[in-house]
């Protein structure tokens, strides 16, 4: 096992696009590139993360919501699905461009801005007590 700093060295340093279809190998040999050692186990684990993409993360996460689509526009126009994307003149940052008060008040502990899952967790949770509104988002 290795530390959740080796971890998140290892998912951030990930192109998002490299890791729509990276398999264990390939993690090793990143997580190598970083200075950390995986174990194969864990390697899998990090590889079946990143198995779908960003907009599949997307629907899974507001399936059944009748929202699917404009969480995917809005995502798409922020970020263009971007994991790392980070706006050049705020503290907006990752697939959704949450600003950083707005996460520290939605984010539970060990949460990351720059992990997709999370990101979409965190707009989701942002989305609801919105009253299920995109107000918060400039791409509306």
């Amino acid at each position: 096992m290795f530390s959740r700093r080796k971890v998140a060295m290892i998912l951030i340093s990930l192109s998002p696009i490299a890791m729509s279809a990276c398999t264990p190998e390939q993690v090793k040999v990143y997580a190598a590139e970083v200075g950390a050692e995986i174990t194969s186990e864990d390697a899998t684990r990090i590889s079946e993360f990143y198995s779908a993409s960003v907009p599949e993360m997307i629907i899974d996460q507001f399936d059944g919501t009748g929202h699917k689509e404009k969480a995917l526009s809005v995502a798409k126009c922020e970020s263009g699905f971007n994991p790392k994307a980070k706006n050049p003149t705020s503290s907006a940052s990752g697939v959704f461009q949450i600003i950083r008060s707005t996460w520290n008040a939605y984010a539970e502990a060990g949460e990351s801005v720059w992990n997709p899952r999370d990101n979409i967790r965190v707009a989701y949770r942002i989305w609801l007590a919105s009253g299920r509104s995109w107000r918060q988002w400039v791409c509306v």
